[in-house]
């Protein structure tokens, strides 16, 4: 789940210049909030050794995934991405 988390922030930080100020706004309060309860399941793991992941915090992390694909949708970055990778596959 961390390393979900992380890769969603880089790919945020990526994008964030294609966002409206609204748009990362949003997105910096979701993380706030998700890593909140991110940190509260490690400590369940460091206390238990292990520990199931929390529907809501799963949910909460596919909910911010969907809103930057969107992004990278409405901004192009999607196609070029698909480009790059057909480029690439092609060489």
């Amino acid at each position: 789940m961390n390393q979900w988390m992380h890769s969603l922030m880089a790919i945020f930080r990526e994008i964030s210049t294609e966002m409206k100020d609204t748009e990362i706004d949003n997105l910096q309060e979701k993380f706030t909030e998700v890593n909140s309860k991110i940190q509260k399941h490690n400590e369940e793991i460091n206390r238990k050794g292990r520990a199931s992941i929390p529907n809501d915090t799963y949910m909460d992390l596919h909910k911010i995934e969907v809103e930057i694909r969107k992004v990278l949708k409405s901004s192009g970055l999607q196609m070029k991405m698909k480009q790059d990778a057909g480029s690439a596959i092609e060489d």
